[in-house]
């Protein structure tokens, strides 16, 4: 996983052979969690070379295998990239409740929140969310990302 981290931005077909591999290893019955990260890294390599729809379906496949917290925002950030503003709120109303959830990760659902507010033209509540996460960080001192 890390050779295909390594090769995300300059060689995406190296990079998702990588990824291939580790899928293979894992077969169909492995390990959820390890199969979650690998979908996951699948994803992002989708995403960082603009294919969202692939970046989307191996993010929805990973969330199957395993939900966790990042996999969900990467998810909702690409909904809201690709102007499913339904779809990527729908994702993140569960994460708003949670109470484990760190910081920064706080901080980036505030932000999508008002990109997708942004998004569907109320700017008000855009605002309001933007604020939230800058009250987020500023309490915690957040790093940026």
């Amino acid at each position: 996983m890390d050779s295909a981290e390594y090769y995300k931005k300059t060689d995406i077909a190296g990079s998702i052979d990588f990824v291939a591999q580790s899928l293979e290893v894992l077969g169909t019955d492995g390990d959820k969690d390890q199969l979650a990260k690998s979908l996951t890294k699948l994803g992002e390599i989708y995403l960082h070379h603009k294919q969202y729809d692939l970046a989307i379906d191996n993010f929805e496949d990973a969330l199957k295998a395993n939900k966790t917290i990042a996999t969900s925002l990467m998810l909702a950030r690409t909904y809201e990239i690709t102007d499913q503003f339904d779809a990527a709120e729908k994702v993140l109303k569960p994460l708003e409740k949670l109470k484990n959830m760190v910081p920064y990760q706080r901080v980036e659902l505030y932000e999508i929140f008002g990109d997708i507010k942004k998004g569907t033209g109320d700017i008000q509540l855009a605002v309001d969310y933007y604020n939230e996460g800058l009250k987020v960080a500023s309490r915690t001192k957040s790093p940026p990302r």
